[in-house]
C-alpha cells in the first residue's frame, strides 16, 4: 500500500485508512520499531492488558487450588522489609 506523505505542523506524516485502523487495533497511540530499513507500527499495548480475562475464575479446580500456597499473613511475626 502506497501511502502520501503529508505536511502537519512542522512535522511531517501519514494518514491511514480508517480500516487499517479498525484492522489493527489502533486508538490514539502506536508503538514504533525502527530497523536498517523499515518501520514498524504495532497497536499501543499496556503491558498487562487481559491479565483480569487470563486469571478470571482462577483456583476454582483442585488443580489450581494446589498451585497457591496457603501461608499465614505475617508468619511467626516477621517484619517485611522492601
Amino acid at each position: 500500500m502506497e501511502l502520501k506523505i503529508v505536511q502537519i505542523g512542522n512535522s511531517k506524516g501519514i494518514v491511514l485508512p480508517k480500516q487499517l485502523i479498525e484492522q489493527y487495533g489502533l486508538a490514539d497511540k502506536v508503538d514504533l520499531d525502527l530497523a536498517p530499513d523499515h518501520l514498524i507500527l504495532r497497536p499501543n499495548k499496556k503491558i498487562r492488558d487481559g491479565w483480569d480475562q487470563a486469571f478470571e475464575g482462577f483456583g476454582e479446580s483442585e488443580e489450581e487450588k494446589a498451585l497457591v500456597l496457603d501461608l499465614p499473613e505475617n508468619p511467626e511475626g516477621l517484619e517485611w522489609t522492601w
